[in-house]
Parts: structure tokens; sequence; C-alpha cells
């Protein structure tokens, strides 16, 4: 049985969640980003028991026997990072994988990251999400791939807020500014590059868009929001996985930064 998550992130508007697909015979071969692996040369170590918080090398394929994952045991790995194939988890379980209640294999928040507010001091437009391929973001309400468009500041129509990222599905967009009683629009969602087949290998979530707060108050709150990373991914491989109730498996995209202004 084999699982792969991914999950894009929210601007503050919905996040994107990938589903399970089916894949390869765990003891036969598996295809991972057209490269193929031999899982015969895995040497597995003994049956994992974790039950407190536990983070994975990601350069590597981890292989057991068997493994339990415990009332607050975490299983996770290192999050994206530039130029290192960081943010994707890959397991290999020649037996049965057990999540037990209060216990969690999470990858959330570890994928591309989002766009990061420029810190505008004057009107313009935010960055949007880091999307496929690491592609950083640039100053643009239109969606960087999977990436989340940017808000724009307007002193003269209101600020408006970055927009989801996408994944499976779109990413929403952003709502629109209406304060002034004109529009200024929000950044466009990222769009989808992921399907059940995964034609792309497994990626990462995309990051939301950064939005603005056009305020020259020094003690606005979140002056500067930042758009919420994606999520990470997992690859698990296993004879049989069991999930009690109240264990999970996570890739869930971060929540964007809420921008707000000091009222008096």
């Amino acid at each position: 049985m084999a699982f792969n998550f991914g999950g894009g992130a929210k601007n503050g508007a919905e996040k994107q969640q990938g589903g399970e697909t089916k894949g390869h015979d765990p003891f036969d071969e598996k295809i991972i980003m057209g490269d193929l692996i031999d899982l015969g040369a895995l040497v597995p170590m003994k049956h994992l028991v974790i039950s407190a918080f536990m983070r994975l090398d990601c350069s590597q394929i981890h292989c057991y026997e068997a493994i339990t994952i415990k009332d607050k045991g975490i299983l996770t790995t290192e999050a994206y990072k530039k130029d290192k194939s960081s943010g994707i988890l890959r397991i290999r379980c020649l037996g049965n994988v057990i999540i037990e209640k209060g216990g969690k294999i999470d990858v959330s928040e570890l994928g591309w990251k989002g766009g990061k507010n420029n810190g505008l001091s004057a009107d313009g437009i935010d960055v949007s999400g880091m999307s496929l391929g690491g592609k950083l973001g640039t100053c643009d309400k239109k969606p960087n791939h999977g990436g989340g468009g940017g808000g724009e500041s307007s002193s003269k129509y209101g600020s408006s807020a970055g927009a989801g990222a996408g994944y499976g599905t779109k990413g929403d967009n952003a709502e629109d500014n209406k304060y002034s009683g004109k529009v200024n629009p929000g950044g466009l969602g990222g769009e989808t590059y992921s399907d059940e087949n995964l034609a792309l290998g497994l990626v990462l979530g995309s990051g939301g868009g950064a939005g603005t707060l056009y305020s020259n108050k020094e003690n606005d709150i979140n002056k500067y929001p930042h758009g919420g990373h994606g999520g990470g991914a997992l690859e698990l491989l296993a004879l049989e996985v069991t999930i009690e109730e109240g264990g999970g498996i996570y890739s869930n995209g971060q929540d964007g930064v809420s921008g707000s202004a000091t009222c008096k």
C-alpha cells in the first residue's frame, strides 16, 4: 500500500490538501521523480516505536520492519530549504504501520515558502508564493504556478490580501477590498499542478501570496503579513497502514498572517 500526500498553503483563505494515491507493490520497485529505486538494496531497521517528537533526515529513504506511533508521538522531517531536497519524508515498512490515538505523521507547513512581504511603504504589489522547481514568487497578483498571487497596497483604494495556493485543486482568490467604495482586487489563487497519478512525481505544496496592510502607524499589528508556507510531502509504502481514531497523517498548508490596523 502506498500513500502520497502534499498540500498547498492558504493566505487566510482555504488551504489545499492532496489525497492518497495507489502506487506499486512495496516489495517490488517504486518509481519516484523518474528515478528507479531498488528496494532490495535497503536494509530495514528494527521495529520503530515513537512516543515523542522525532524528525527524520530528508536526504534518504527510511526503511523499518514495523512502525508504531503512540500517543503524543510525532513523526516528521525537515522543512524545505533552497537547493536541498527537503520537505519530503520517504518511508518503507516491510510490515505494518500503526498510528495510535494521539499519534501522527505530520509534514504540515514544510513545503515551498509563502510570499515574503516587501515591507511596502507606498503603493505597490506584493510577492506571490513559491512553487514548482522552488521558483521564487514575483511582485504579481497573478499566481506563480501553484503559488498564490500577491496582494496590493493602495493608499487610494485600500490594501488587498494575497491568495491561497493550489495543488490538487485551484487556490482561492483573495477577497477584493471594497472599503473605499472602489474595488482593489486581491491576489489570484494558485493553479493546480498535481493529480492522483502524480504525473509530476512527488512534489511539495506551494506557498500563499503575501498580503499588504497600508499603514504608517508603527504600532499596527502584523503590518507586513507574509503568505503561508505550503505543506510538505509524504511517501509511505507499507504492507498495511492502520490509523486509529484520534490518530492521523497530515500535510496541511500554513495559514497566512493576518494584518490588522490599530483603531483609535
